[in-house]
């Protein structure tokens, strides 16, 4: 964010018991269509709340579903800002993630250019070992 500002991101829970009575929370993050800024790295992006729509999404019980729907939509690119990733990001994306370590790698470098792929790559597949 430009302001570097705590942000809120939709997501649902659910908390179910699996048969053997072991209690499972079961988290996600809800995607959105990019912004301008976002769709040069993915195809997808997480959906960022307007400050104004952080309660109303919170109050499930209390908002009508149309009006929780209508604040899913791309946060402006005009109110945030790209960081460049360290190698810490891409082993935290590895160990997330191990079997797609090459193309959180790709995802991670698409606007550096080939040789920063390669780079990239080269410095998941180290930090793996």
């Amino acid at each position: 964010m430009n302001a570097r500002v705590v942000f809120s991101l939709a997501g649902l829970w659910e908390q179910w018991k699996m048969l053997d009575r072991t209690e499972i929370v079961s988290p996600t993050i809800i995607t959105t269509e990019p912004n301008e800024l976002m769709a040069e790295i993915h195809n997808r992006m997480p959906v960022i709340l307007q400050p104004e729509y952080v309660m109303p999404w919170l109050s499930v019980d209390e908002t009508p579903l149309p009006d929780s729907l209508s604040c899913l939509t791309p946060y402006h690119s005009k109110s945030m800002k790209e960081f460049p990733v360290v190698r810490r990001t891409c082993l935290a994306v590895w160990r997330l993630k191990s079997s797609t370590q090459a193309d959180a790698a790709e995802v991670l470098a698409k606007r550096k250019g080939v040789a920063a792929r390669r780079r990239l790559k080269e410095a998941c597949s180290k930090a793996a070992t």
